[in-house]
């Protein structure tokens, strides 16, 4: 996974796509709670400083690129001195980046982590006891502290001189923290808490008293999320693995590994704030709203095909009028005109997602008289 090499188009397709996406999935998840007329609770306002924080990722990734930094491979150094003691302007730029990144991912991830527990509690903590409760603050407890932990040690990975970081390799080995056994634990524990978080919920749905149908939907629409998330998770804390093996070897692309970073981080992240969101969403297509929506398209695709109907129907009753006073028919009879249809008007009742139709037709007849 080291050596593969994600180049500048990969990342541009990631920093593009996840802004609009997951903005439209926040926008509808509260758009849902809005039709459940539910007010919006912590679950909910979470994601926004999530998104905030993964639109910060995606600008630093397309402004490394820009730069041709990020996507691109390491300048090849003069001397086996210079490799480790410099580092030129497009490395410099490469670790500035992947590094501003994980700052922001670590509390956008947490953050997203934290949505999952709190709609948790908000839908399975009533009626629970103590226990339950307990278990739900704990989590959350450890994910507020898991924050904290890394993202102080991620700032000050070089104690109070940052740019030790990025000026060369030299440098971050002497004067910072071990970089790649940090990136290590972060990587492990992010796998950890997205695995717990993806289970926790399985008992609670089973044990729900629905049908065997619904319980298999639910638990797809938290497992399909979850699962993606935990994937990019893993391959994330794969390429850190292989990274304590190449980091420093000549042979290495510094700035591809870093680019790999890169994409995974904003992936992750992606993949993280979609899935928080779904379960929400699952309700959305289960609203009255939505359901009247239908409705409605149904009833004016109806009326448009009976009035093409009856529209043919009413051209073959001329014809045979036509075809009867043709034969000379002793019966008296009207002619009967075809019917005007008047526009099809549609007003909300006064109870919310109804509506109602009215037609009104128009007919008229004269008194004929056939003749023998």
């Amino acid at each position: 996974m080291a050596s593969e090499r994600l180049t500048a188009p990969l990342v541009i397709t990631a920093a593009a796509i996840w802004p609009p996406v997951c903005a439209t999935v926040v926008v509808m998840r509260f758009y849902t709670r809005k039709t459940q007329t539910a007010i919006s609770g912590s679950d909910d306002w979470l994601t926004i400083p999530a998104l905030i924080l993964l639109v910060g990722m995606c600008a630093s990734a397309l402004q490394g690129v820009a730069l041709h930094s990020v996507g691109y491979p390491t300048p090849r150094p003069a001397s086996p001195y210079a490799e480790s003691h410099y580092a030129s302007y497009q490395q410099q730029t490469t670790r500035k980046v992947l590094w501003s990144i994980e700052l922001m991912q670590i509390p956008c991830l947490g953050l997203i982590k934290l949505s999952f527990m709190f709609f948790y509690k908000r839908i399975f903590a009533k009626g629970k006891g103590k226990a339950f409760k307990g278990i739900i603050h704990g989590m959350i407890s450890l994910i507020i502290c898991w924050i904290i932990a890394f993202f102080f040690s991620y700032l000050f990975l070089c104690k109070r001189h940052p740019s030790f970081y990025w000026t060369s390799l030299a440098n971050e080995k002497e004067y910072c923290n071990n970089s790649t056994q940090l990136h290590l634990g972060y990587a492990i524990s992010d796998f950890i808490f997205d695995v717990a978080i993806l289970v926790f919920p399985m008992p609670l749905v089973w044990s729900l008293h629905m049908s065997t149908g619904r319980k298999i939907g639910v638990t797809g629409v938290f497992a399909v999320g979850l699962l993606r998330t935990v994937g990019a998770s893993v391959t994330r804390m794969v390429i850190y693995i292989q990274t304590l093996d190449v980091e420093y070897v000549a042979k290495s692309d510094i700035d591809f590994l870093s680019t790999n970073g890169v994409y995974w981080c904003i992936v992750e992240a992606g993949f993280g704030l979609t899935a928080a969101c779904l379960p929400t969403l699952y309700d959305l297509f289960r609203t009255k709203a939505l359901e009247s929506i239908v409705r409605s398209v149904r009833s004016i695709a109806s009326l448009g095909s009976s009035s093409a109907g009856s529209q043919r129907s009413r051209r073959s009753r001329r014809l045979s009028y036509k075809g009867d006073a043709s034969h000379g028919s002793t019966t008296s009879h009207a002619e009967i005109l075809p019917f005007n249809y008047q526009d099809v008007e549609m007003e909300p009742l006064s109870k919310p997602n109804q509506i109602r139709v009215q037609k009104t037709f128009e007919s008229s007849g004269e008194p004929t008289t056939g003749h023998t």
